[in-house]
């Protein structure tokens, strides 16, 4: 069985890193220049090139407390949608005209039609991977009852009430 790194264990050496990055950067922030041999020392004692450093130490300068300085992950929040609003219309318009089919088709062909959206209102297209997610964000119950009936839907989804 894989076991999972615990959270709380990445937390607490996260913050170990920025307790020892202070120790370092809070003597050299509030100098008006450094000097080479105060930077080079610096990034050798830290295990960080001069960019990085720097980076560090404009945060530290900004808001001199220890959590300035942990490491941030990169890229966009958890959640968080990247598509324009039009964009979106125009991938629920292509769920609901194309995918909500008895014919069941495919995701690609959803993606064309967005595509073909775009196209006409001159805006970008979305990847497929985002048409992707936008139909698997939707609600399923529904999908399932348009595009194989209610019944199967019921069957799907209802819950089963009986007894043992």
């Amino acid at each position: 069985m894989v076991q999972t790194p615990d959270k709380m264990l990445n937390r607490v050496t996260a913050w170990q890193k920025a307790v020892v990055r202070e120790a370092v950067i809070r003597p050299l922030a509030f100098e008006k220049k450094l000097s080479a041999a105060e930077r080079f020392a610096a990034c050798r004692e830290l295990g960080l090139k001069a960019t990085r450093f720097y980076q560090l130490l404009g945060q530290f300068r900004r808001k001199p407390v220890t959590s300035s300085l942990l490491d941030e992950t990169p890229g966009p929040k958890k959640g968080r949608r990247l598509l324009l609003s039009e964009q979106e219309d125009a991938v629920g318009c292509a769920i609901q005209e194309i995918y909500c089919r008895r014919e069941r088709p495919t995701i690609t062909a959803v993606h064309d039609h967005v595509r073909f959206i775009c196209r006409q209102r001159n805006i970008s297209a979305p990847s497929w991977k985002a048409v992707k997610v936008r139909i698997d964000r939707s609600d399923q119950r529904k999908l399932a009852k348009a595009r194989e009936g209610a019944s199967v839907a019921r069957q799907q989804y209802v819950p089963v009430v009986d007894e043992y």
